[in-house]
Parts: C-alpha cells; sequence; structure tokens
C-alpha cells in the first residue's frame, strides 16, 4: 500500500518538474511539409 502511493507521487512530481523544464519534445520536430495540392492550386 505504502509502495503504491509512493509511486504515484513520484509520478506526480516527476510529471511538475517536467512541465516546469518547459521541454517540448514537438519544437524539435521539423516543421510539416505543405500537402502537394497546395503546392498545385498556388503554381496555377
Amino acid at each position: 500500500m505504502v509502495t503504491l502511493a509512493l509511486r504515484a507521487t513520484s509520478h506526480v512530481a516527476a510529471w511538475i518538474v517536467w512541465q516546469s523544464m518547459r521541454i517540448s519534445l514537438l519544437e524539435d520536430l521539423e516543421a510539416p511539409r505543405p500537402p502537394a495540392d497546395e503546392l498545385e492550386m498556388k503554381a496555377a
């Protein structure tokens, strides 16, 4: 029972630390290429 409570508390603490560091995995990704249909419409 105590182990379960400590595990839940450590998960919450880890989430708070993660949020406070403002790390975003999405910022590291390149921007997606626009769909081919939009490129053809702009060229026409």
